[in-house]
């Protein structure tokens, strides 16, 4: 979201310029929300046979405002980065419980690299409980109930290292009234 626009509310100050040849009216208007500000600077001129030009610009940010859209640019980028990891490692898992579940050869390719790979995750939990399992004709199929256990640890830390990073989020006392208000 660019840091310039959508205002909350605003201040206008009005300036009247003349010279010998036209005279101008300038509008400055600050614009103001939770976490933008910017200045949009209006500039209308009237020369003596009655032509009118209007020129409009908008300034940049404030650099406190700035500085407090980097520091949430800064939070949603930690917050994209720790969810490709989570999301990385919760698809592993569940590679390696279809696989253990459906009675992948062990030995085949595919199996060997994703249990290889997610045995970092699955390995502080592999002994907690024990499999359950099904033994068929060509197969043995393996309800790993320690891979359910890591993948439902995995979503409360990465729950919480996000609260955690949410602590350092900038706030404003409009949001921190409406937060304690509603609680």
């Amino acid at each position: 979201m660019d840091p310039t626009t959508t205002p909350s509310h605003s201040e206008d100050e009005l300036t009247k310029v003349s010279d010998a040849n036209s005279e101008q009216t300038i509008r400055k208007s600050t614009n103001a929300g939770q976490t933008q500000v910017a200045q949009t600077v209006t500039t209308s001129s009237t020369t003596p046979n009655s032509q009118s030009t209007k020129t409009q610009h908008t300034l940049g940010a404030t650099p406190g405002a700035a500085k407090e859209y980097g520091q949430k640019k800064t939070l949603f980028h930690a917050y994209q980065i720790l969810g490709y990891i989570f999301g990385f490692v919760e698809i592993v898992l569940a590679f390696r419980f279809v696989l253990k579940l459906l009675g992948a050869n062990p030995e085949a390719g595919f199996a060997k690299f994703v249990y290889g790979l997610s045995m970092p995750f699955a390995g502080p939990f592999v002994s907690l409980f024990h499999a359950t399992t099904t033994t068929g004709v060509e197969t043995t199929s393996f309800f790993e109930w320690s891979t359910l256990v890591a993948a439902f640890v995995y979503v409360i830390i990465t729950w919480a290292i996000m609260k955690i990073f949410k602590l350092g989020k900038p706030t404003d006392a409009t949001e921190v009234v409406n937060s304690v208000d509603s609680q």
